[in-house]
């Protein structure tokens, strides 16, 4: 099941087609500072892949691009049962994704 920061993130990157940077997810999601030093993005990130990705160390949907990361669902076309699974926990998950405020996002002040 993804979390609620999980979901953001991945509502976030829909919104987005280009991508985004660490910087501008680390700020506006995960509420920390552009500059601070920790891997909670990509830690994010590595769990989103596990659930959604057939072959998680080969990512085909939540892409790494220079200095941050992309949605690529044209994959998610064919039928993955990852794609299933993530289609689903996406649907369960509605709420949160049509409450997101990402101008609200930084209500955390972490450094």
């Amino acid at each position: 099941m993804l979390t609620k920061t999980e979901t953001a993130l991945l509502k976030f990157l829909l919104r987005l087609q280009d991508g985004c940077n660490r910087e501008r997810l680390m700020q506006e999601v995960l509420g920390y500072h552009p500059a601070a030093e920790t891997h909670a993005l990509e830690t994010h990130v590595w769990r989103i892949r596990r659930k959604i990705e057939a072959d998680p160390k080969s990512p085909r949907i939540l892409i790494s691009i220079e200095g941050g990361y992309r949605l690529d669902l044209t994959e998610c076309v064919h039928g993955a049962p990852r794609w299933v699974y993530f289609f689903t926990e996406m649907t369960k998950t509605c709420s949160v994704l049509n409450t997101y405020d990402p101008d609200r996002s930084q209500r955390h002040s972490r450094v």
